[in-house]
């Protein structure tokens, strides 16, 4: 069962799809501490990219909710 991107897009704004912000935090948090642990510049760079697609991923899911919530589709 494949899922496409427009069907995610389209969905992305329910308020279920919170619940994925705190796994994704826990995870960049994760990586910063063991790349500060074992001070390599490739597990710098990965907990980076995790951190950074954590910020997006929030940032979508802001944007989302404001503007369901505005057209007052957010609990419709």
């Amino acid at each position: 069962m494949a899922i496409s991107v427009q069907t995610i897009a389209t969905s992305c704004a329910m308020p279920s799809w919170w619940a994925i912000g705190f796994p994704m935090a826990a995870l960049a948090n994760a990586a910063l501490k063991y790349a500060e642990s074992h001070a390599s510049a490739p597990l710098w760079v990965i907990a980076i990219l995790l951190l950074a697609a954590l910020n997006v991923a929030l940032a979508v899911l802001t944007v989302k909710t404001v503007r369901n919530a505005l057209n007052g589709k957010l609990f419709a």
